[in-house]
């Protein structure tokens, strides 16, 4: 669960659709809340991971850290990771999928996103 203040700090720092708490919530479910710099949303039996942080630069390391820690404390039987990447340590059992973003730091392409 999310407090008041929480929702306003992600509103206020959000950049990717799945950050925003009615959107997700509204098309998958779930009870949002943070851990470190990240939203997730848990699910009877799952997890959703946002893995851009709402603050900083993308740090694999981090990202990965707070996810494993979330896991044990959460003990979901699955996990769906939206993140720039996927940590090679972290392996995927499901299928991947990908979409494409705008560069927003002005290199004028489309870049590839990986999730699963």
């Amino acid at each position: 669960m999310i407090t008041p203040a929480e929702k306003d700090f992600i509103l206020e720092n959000a950049y990717v659709p799945e950050h925003l708490p009615d959107y997700a919530t509204g098309v998958a479910g779930g009870e949002p809340f943070l851990a470190a710099d990240f939203v997730f949303y848990l699910l009877p039996g799952s997890l959703v991971f946002v893995g851009f942080p709402l603050r900083g630069r993308f740090e694999e390391r981090k990202m990965t850290k707070t996810l494993e820690e979330v896991v044990v404390r959460q003990s979901p039987s699955r996990v769906a990771l939206i993140a720039p990447a996927i940590p090679p340590r972290l392996g995927t059992s499901g299928p991947a999928d990908s979409y494409y973003r705008l560069d927003l730091e002005g290199e004028g392409s489309w870049n590839p996103i990986i999730f699963a």
